[in-house]
């Protein structure tokens, strides 16, 4: 019997599954599909899984899990344009105070590579701009009304993490991410620092808005290095579909990508394996196919229960003891500078 994280991954990309997926899928019983469907609500699959097993498939799925999933297809569809709104609402401010951002993941594959953008569900927008304009970008969208959600002071964030605080939209519907870099650490293969990284993103039109999106390579090689190393592979199967759909709708140019990849080519290689496999219409080129073991070990770490995991971080010991005593400059900036200064009680607090 194929393991749930398999089935999910069966579901997600039934064209690639073994043969016999009807079949699997019939002998399941009420308990494996409560399982199921409530893995596929932790990882915001259901909506691409109506799309994707009942309305392409057309598996015979149990009547009242379809049904569930097709009302957060629709409700997804809201959201969307929820998200829109709020998108062009945050380039428009950026737009006037001369801030340039550039839309990175859910927020440009949801209009630019999904057939609908209810389809790609988001946690938050996530907006790239320059180190340079990030603190100006995060007070214009405060002077704005937007609300800072997650606690840690703006300035240190800038020099320790890849991100600002996450801040609320007025309404309270979408968060917004102001990123200084793409990926979580300063990695020499990131080429946000370089100016070329702007020059090179194309601008697309959304709800009449002109939002700035990475160039195709750019943005696989994000989704890549997001899944690959910031996460170790537990951001959840939707990377499947999002590497899917931009590789069917925008040419990628492999040489200069995987030229891009440099000492991360391992693990671009491992994920886009893997997505070839399960989605061959993806036209992915120049990539060796994954060992069996790191396919299993990848979908066992995507589709893993989320609230049981022990998190990508806690797959080392170094990662444990970082995730458990961070440094007092992490400390301050996670809490504020106050927070450095008395450090032994403010890890206890953060414990």
């Amino acid at each position: 019997m194929p393991t749930l994280e398999n089935l999910l991954i069966d579901l997600v990309a039934p064209a690639g599954a073994p043969a016999g997926l009807a079949d699997r899928v019939t002998a399941l019983s009420d308990e494996d599909w409560r399982n199921i469907d409530a893995r596929a609500q932790q990882h915001r699959l259901r909506p691409y899984l109506f799309y994707a097993a009942v309305e392409q498939a057309k598996l015979p799925i149990p009547t009242d899990i379809a049904k569930g999933w097709r009302d957060c297809a629709r409700a997804s569809t809201v959201e969307a344009l929820l998200h829109q709104r709020d998108l062009v609402t945050a380039i428009g401010l950026f737009h006037e105070e001369g801030v340039d951002a550039v839309a990175l993941k859910g927020a440009a594959l949801a209009f630019t590579a999904y057939p609908q953008p209810g389809l790609r569900p988001m946690r938050d927008i996530d907006l790239w701009v320059r180190p340079a304009d990030a603190l100006r970008a995060h007070h214009v969208l405060l002077a704005a009304g937007y609300q800072a959600v997650t606690p840690g002071d703006p300035e240190i964030l800038l020099e320790t993490d890849h991100q600002l605080p996450l801040l609320l939209a007025p309404g309270g519907e979408t968060q917004i991410e102001i990123h200084a870099r793409l990926f979580h650490d300063a990695v020499e293969e990131d080429p946000s620092p370089r100016d070329e990284f702007l020059t090179s993103c194309p601008m697309i039109e959304v709800a009449g808005q002109s939002v700035r999106v990475p160039s195709p390579e750019h943005q696989l090689l994000h989704l890549v290095v997001h899944a690959a190393y910031d996460h170790r592979f537990d951001n959840g199967p939707i990377t499947l579909p999002d590497i899917a759909w931009l590789t069917r709708h925008h040419a990628i140019d492999w040489p200069a990508y995987h030229a891009m990849t440099g000492s991360l080519r391992r693990g671009s290689d491992a994920l886009l394996g893997l997505v070839a496999q399960r989605f061959a219409d993806a036209p992915i080129e120049g990539v060796e196919p994954p060992e069996p073991e790191a396919i299993d070990m990848i979908v066992r770490l995507m589709a893993q229960d989320l609230d049981h995991r022990g998190g990508a971080n806690l797959l080392s010991h170094a990662g444990l003891l970082a995730s458990a005593f961070p440094g007092a400059r992490r400390i301050a900036a996670l809490y504020g500078e106050r927070a450095r200064r008395i450090y032994p009680l403010s890890l206890l607090a953060h414990w």
